[in-house]
């Protein structure tokens, strides 16, 4: 934070020349990108405005025939509070820059501070930066709190679109996710994913059917590719969700007051300009908004500490796993099932038995299937294959597997299921 800034002279050069094309070439993005994506509350008439949120179902019953007792059922609310913080900006110049200048300085620098407005929200919103304390977390954070996160692995289709991928950790908790933010590289990796024929999967859409208005999408949902800084090299690739549950609200929009007297001081109450003493004059910039994520219960997901309606596509380094040790005891009569499964390099197991008895019985075929789940900063090799795993039941006449399936699920889950040869008489 600063309170020496000013525009010099030097500056504004580029406004003084001798011949001055009607334009200023600003290099604007636009204003806020999460705005038109979020619901707009009307407009605030305190600092703070209070929304209720259900927080308990209500449930309904059969009644039990014609004389049965109907039973009772209740709902709950909770508060969600939203609060109007201020944003704002001093401009200080010179008057004698001003008279000197061949364009309207005021008029130039309007709109780079609206879209400097925009992008402050929007990376308060997204990313928690600068945010006030009476803001909700970032949306990014949140997710990753909610284990919402997706580390990008070599199958970009499965880290979207497959199971426990960015879209289903969204539809998992019960929302429709409406819309994505996404870096401006992440087109290319995009354009990069191809089906066997070598078409790409994730195709440009028309939304208006002429050829100047494609838009990328992800499984028929838009993309947004920010150009005001909402999403930088640093941040994650893709912000996916329902931006319909995120609210915001004005208490005022933006005003600007130009001042040709007073004195601007740093947060010690240094003086640093003296616009009187000093012939300058100051355009100040000021709004005051909020926005908050009531997250309402719903039938899907009724838990609010693991709910939450965004997830993020990360671009963390991550290991392939090419080896994994199936270590599972084959059944026989009497024995008792095996019920844990040894957690290798990157990786850790549960297993389910088919029937699920306390010991095998006789003349009984049984089902194995092993769960394998990815630890933190690692995934499972897209070409995970037979040859990739050790310790498989063979299927041979004198083995003791009917059938052997490995099914990777998703870059962080695999599941091998064995149907083991009927237990002894």
């Amino acid at each position: 934070m600063g309170y020496n800034d000013i525009i010099s002279r030097l500056n504004v050069q580029a406004l003084q020349s001798d011949q001055l094309y009607d334009e200023v070439i600003s290099g604007m993005g636009g204003s806020s990108v999460v705005m038109p994506l979020m619901t707009r509350l009307p407009n605030l008439t305190k600092k703070q405005g209070k929304i209720p949120v259900m927080s308990v179902l209500p449930h309904t019953y059969f009644v039990d025939g014609d004389t049965g007792y109907k039973q009772t059922t209740k709902a709950e609310w909770d508060n969600v509070y939203i609060v109007a913080e201020e944003l704002a900006a001093v401009v200080p110049i010179s008057e004698a820059v001003l008279e000197d200048s061949d364009y309207d300085i005021w008029g130039a620098i309007r709109g780079p501070l609206v879209e400097a407005f925009g992008r402050a929200f929007d990376r308060a919103v997204l990313h928690g930066e600068n945010a006030p304390e009476s803001w909700p977390k970032g949306i990014v954070q949140a997710a990753v709190d909610a284990s919402h996160d997706v580390n990008l692995t070599t199958d970009l289709y499965q880290d979207i679109c497959g199971v426990h991928g960015l879209l289903d950790k969204v539809e998992s908790d019960g929302y429709a996710v409406n819309g994505a933010i996404a870096q401006h590289g992440f087109k290319a990796r995009l354009r990069g994913v191809v089906d066997l024929n070598g078409q790409p999967i994730f195709r440009t859409a028309y939304s208006t059917g002429a050829a100047g208005s494609m838009v990328y999408e992800l499984d028929g949902t838009p993309i947004t590719f920010p150009e005001n800084g909402a999403m930088n090299i640093d941040d994650p690739l893709v912000i996916s969700g329902n931006f319909k549950k995120a609210v915001y609200a004005l208490r005022k929009d933006i005003t600007f007051k130009l001042f040709t007297e007073g004195v601007i001081t740093d947060n010690r109450g240094n003086v640093i300009y003296n616009l009187m003493q000093q012939d300058m004059v100051a355009l100040r910039a000021v709004m005051r908004i909020g926005w908050a994520l009531p997250n309402p219960v719903n039938a899907v997901n009724p838990n609010a500490a693991s709910r939450y309606p965004f997830s993020v596509l990360t671009a963390e380094n991550v290991t392939e796993i090419q080896t994994l040790a199936y270590s599972v005891t084959a059944p026989a009569k009497g024995a008792t099932p095996q019920a844990t499964i040894t957690a290798g390099t990157g990786y850790t197991g549960a297993i389910e038995w088919s029937p699920a008895d306390a010991a095998f019985a006789a003349e009984t075929e049984y089902t194995a299937v092993v769960t394998y789940t990815a630890t933190s900063g690692y995934v499972f090799d897209l070409q995970l294959e037979d040859a990739g795993v050790t310790g498989l039941p063979k299927t041979t006449p004198t083995g003791k597997a009917q059938s052997v399936e490995i099914d990777r699920v998703s870059p962080t889950e695999l599941v091998i299921t064995v149907v083991y040869k009927a237990t002894a008489a």
